[in-house]
């Protein structure tokens, strides 16, 4: 199970690690972003009107079309529906926000990044 940690209903989000959902730390293509998506999907199960933090903690490199299809691709599927998902990265390293922010310059958008503590 890739959801390391859930607070209390309050705290209103899930956590979902990156490197687990994919199962590397080296992230690239479209084919691995849209089977990251689809299981990042599948662990959200029935959630809504929560937070979704992709931790990206310990991937050392993520290429656009990953990025595209994993990130803004799960912040915007239909599979969504009116679930209220809000899609956060989270500890992107530097070459993942690199990338990322090529990315959303490139497509003229954007997705909210933090850093959060281990837990």
């Amino acid at each position: 199970d890739s959801r390391e940690s859930r607070d209390s209903r309050e705290d209103l989000r899930v956590r979902l690690s990156v490197s687990q959902l994919a199962g590397t730390t080296f992230v690239a293509g479209a084919t691995l972003g849209s089977a990251v998506r689809a299981r990042a999907i599948a662990e959200t199960g029935t959630l809504a009107d929560e937070s979704v933090f992709l931790d990206f903690d310990g991937i050392e490199a993520a290429t656009g079309s990953f990025l595209r299809e994993a990130v803004l691709g799960l912040r915007d599927s239909d599979q969504l529906g009116s679930r209220n998902l809000s899609v956060v990265v989270a500890n992107p390293s530097e070459l993942v926000s690199e990338e990322l922010g090529e990315l959303l310059s490139r497509l003229r958008d954007v997705v909210l990044c933090c850093r959060l503590a281990a837990d």
